[in-house]
C-alpha cells in the first residue's frame, strides 16, 4: 500500500473523488432542479410538439408535476444554455432539441 504522510493512496483517492462528485452534483442544487427533472420536461415539451405557450401549458404541469418555480427555474436554464427561444407571437417557449420538427 502505498502511503502519502499518515493517509494511504487509497483513502486519498476516495475522498478526492467524493469532493469532486459533490461539486459536480452542488451545481444541480443551486439550480433548483436535478437533471432526471430537466429530462422530464425536456420530454414533456416533446410530446407538446416543442412548443409551450398559454394553450398548452397545463399539458406540461401535469405531465412533469413540477411547481411554477420548478418549471421556471427549467426553463430559465434552457434559455441561459439556448436550449429554447421565445415565441413571440404565442408568448411562449419553443424547445430546440432533435426530437423536435
Amino acid at each position: 500500500m502505498i502511503k502519502m504522510g499518515n493517509i494511504s493512496l487509497t483513502i486519498w483517492a476516495v475522498a478526492v473523488c467524493g469532493l469532486l462528485f459533490s461539486a459536480g452534483c452542488s451545481d444541480a442544487g443551486k439550480r433548483g432542479f436535478t437533471n432526471r427533472e430537466m429530462d422530464s420536461f425536456v420530454a414533456a415539451m416533446i410530446s407538446v410538439e416543442c412548443r409551450v405557450h398559454a394553450g398548452n401549458a397545463e399539458k406540461v404541469e401535469t405531465a412533469t408535476g413540477f411547481s411554477e418555480d420548478k418549471l421556471r427555474a427549467i426553463t430559465d436554464y434552457l434559455k441561459e444554455k439556448q436550449l429554447v427561444v421565445e415565441i413571440k407571437d404565442l408568448d411562449g417557449i419553443r424547445l430546440i432539441n432533435e426530437g423536435c420538427p
